[in-house]
């Protein structure tokens, strides 16, 4: 079974196409910024989080019909497939989704029936769980608490939407830290 990945909501086997990882780095570039300090040897250097990542794969597909011709309509559906934004999600990660878009105009290589092109595509820092992406809680009862499970390397943010039908009058929010 050929691993592959799914962009946008679909899958590259969709596409008829095979994936070979270039580069996935596994942490990002850290976010630097270097201040020079006049009669001070050396920088001062402030680490703030970290930079977008680039993952780098290679993609090959063979030609609609198995015909020479086929070979172009098939990058054209491959590059329009490409060419939006969406989740990234690895078949060898499946729980994992990185935030992603094409940044690099799409080249073909082009050999009798098969094509072949690099992609790079500019994510997040981090993969994202799909699982606290899809949490959702219906009509509760008051008081209530609401556990939220991030199952990742690296802290997170949290967006916390609530929405009434009436008027509220007392709203505590509580991070309990779990070491």
């Amino acid at each position: 079974m050929a691993l592959g990945f799914t962009f946008n909501n679909t899958h590259s086997g969709a596409m008829g196409v095979v994936f070979r990882s270039v580069d996935r780095t596994l942490l990002p570039a850290k976010r630097v910024t270097q201040y020079t300090i006049p009669g001070k040897s050396g920088t001062y250097d402030i680490a703030d989080g970290y930079q977008n990542r680039e993952i780098s794969c290679e993609v090959s597909f063979i030609g609609e019909g198995y015909k020479y011709p086929g070979v172009r309509s098939r990058a054209r559906e491959v590059a329009g497939w490409l060419s939006g934004e969406g989740l990234l999600v690895f078949d060898d990660e499946p729980e994992k989704a990185y935030s992603a878009k094409v940044i690099a105009g799409i080249s073909i290589e082009q050999i009798a029936v098969t094509g072949k092109c690099p992609v790079t595509f500019l994510c997040g820092p981090f993969a994202e769980s799909l699982d606290y992406n899809q949490q959702v809680v219906n009509s509760v009862s008051l008081p209530h608490t609401e556990k939220v499970n991030v199952n990742g390397s690296q802290e997170t943010d949290c967006l916390i939407y609530i929405t009434a039908r009436g008027r509220i009058t007392d709203l505590t929010v509580t991070r309990i830290k779990v070491d």
